[in-house]
Parts: structure tokens; sequence; C-alpha cells
């Protein structure tokens, strides 16, 4: 039994991108659930994980709210750079990110991308042929959303 909750709890961990917030929120359900069932429930992060102190900011009090305050900080064209990014399940290289997220109003891709990375909204890390660009798993989560939202989510017509 140890083994299968320290199995689950790194999953909880390894899903939740090892971000210090979202674990707490999620140890906070331990109340309630198993690590296991917190494990299983992560594909609807945004809804699981509201339980944070009340005694902190309320951006820090619910996943949605941390990733709500971070999007609300970017400007336009990071915004819809990491919009488009999210069509991307296991990253991407440089020339895939350009062909996929250029356009007027996502600027210079490579200058937007740094502007992501230095965010830490965006992984940047070197494979066979250069850099590979991904999302943690809650960003690109949320990044979905917002591609959805912005009525973008099937095709790469009007503001992705």
């Amino acid at each position: 039994m140890v083994g299968e909750d320290r199995e689950a709890a790194e999953e909880v961990c390894r899903r939740l991108d090892g971000l210090p917030l979202a674990i707490e929120l999620a140890a906070a359900r331990l109340r309630m659930l198993s690590v296991r069932q917190i494990a299983e429930r992560l594909d609807d992060r945004f809804r699981l994980l509201t339980a944070g102190a009340r005694t902190v900011l309320p951006r820090q009090q619910t996943l949605r709210a941390v990733v709500d305050w971070s999007w609300d900080l970017l400007e336009g064209a990071e915004r819809v750079v990491l919009r488009r990014l999210a069509v991307f399940t296991g990253g991407c290289d440089l020339a895939a990110a350009e062909a996929v997220c250029g356009g007027a109003e996502a600027g210079d891709v490579l200058d937007v991308l740094g502007a992501l990375v230095d965010k830490s909204l965006v992984v940047a890390s070197p494979g066979g042929a250069g850099m590979r660009y991904r999302l943690l798993e809650t960003v690109a989560e949320y990044a979905r959303e917002r591609l959805v939202e912005a009525g973008s989510g099937r095709g790469w017509s009007g503001g992705i």
C-alpha cells in the first residue's frame, strides 16, 4: 500500500509540473481524497485544486487564479503564441513554433518564445537538432482552454 501511495504521489508531483502551490493545493485535498484519487482527477486540475488557505493572497487560493494572474501579466503577442503552442502535445522545435505561431499579431516568435521562457510559462531544452519548446502540463491545459475561448481550437483562422 505504501508503494502505491508513493507512486501516486510521484505522479501528482510530475503532473503538476513540480509547482509548489499546485502541490500544496493537491495536499489540501487529502482530507477528502486519497493520493491515488487526486492523481486520477488531475485531468480537471483547475476544478480540483481550489482549496487554498484563506490567509494567502486571492491569486494563490486556486490553481486557476494563479494561472489567470500570470495570463493577465502577458502582452498580446505573448498570449497569442502561448495559445497557439497549446496544439503541440510533446513540444516543438523553433521551425514548428514559427509555422504555427507566426503572424502579425504574434510578433517575432523567437523573441516572444524567449519572453515566455523567461516567465517560466514555456520550457526550452536542447533537442537533437536544436532547442525544443514545451508547455508545462498545467500551462498547456490552460492555454488550450484559452485557444477554444478564442474560437480557434479547430483551425488557424481568427484570433488563435
